[in-house]
């Protein structure tokens, strides 16, 4: 299953060049990430991931067959197993996946990542939110285009209520 191959099937609005990548640091004591729904890369790894393969985040719109918002996937777990190595989110599935032991099993973590650990993804209609729980170092690497401040999320999940 290599979604990857090939362009994806997304609509030229949404085809966004984010320039230079920024890496942002997520504990529990900094506020969530915000992204907008169209961001060009975003990756997850974990502090203490060095033999462990970074999650990157895309739009579910390269995995139509799976009615996923977004697809948290570790492409080396899922190129041994396809059953393995994902997690969908959003979409026809809950709108909130902690990329961690306890929920997201098929992914694999470091193994000072506990079960109460973990980084919560998500899933809104025009953003996404990343948000650090417990004792998790987790660095997440995205545009600098693609990230959205706290009031430009907030005034997007309003304008989203409305739209419902």
């Amino acid at each position: 299953m290599e979604h990857a191959a090939d362009p994806p099937p997304f609509p030229a609005s949404e085809l966004v060049e984010s320039g230079p990548l920024a890496e942002v640091e997520l504990t529990s004591r900094r506020p969530p990430v915000f992204v907008d729904h169209a961001f060009s890369c975003l990756q997850l790894r974990f502090q203490g991931q060095e033999h462990v393969p970074p999650i990157g985040i895309v739009s579910g719109l390269e995995w139509l067959q799976l009615g996923a918002r977004y697809v948290a996937v570790q492409e080396p777990l899922m190129l041994k197993d396809p059953r393995r190595g994902w997690a969908p989110v959003g979409g026809i599935h809950t709108g909130a996946l902690l990329l961690g032991p306890s929920e997201a099993g098929q992914l694999e973590f470091p193994a000072d990542v506990r079960a109460e650990d973990g980084v919560l993804l998500c899933a809104y209609p025009t953003f996404l939110s990343l948000t650090a729980c417990g004792d998790t170092m987790a660095t997440v690497q995205v545009g600098v285009e693609d990230l959205l401040t706290a009031p430009e999320a907030s005034a997007r999940r309003r304008q989203d209520a409305l739209a419902a």
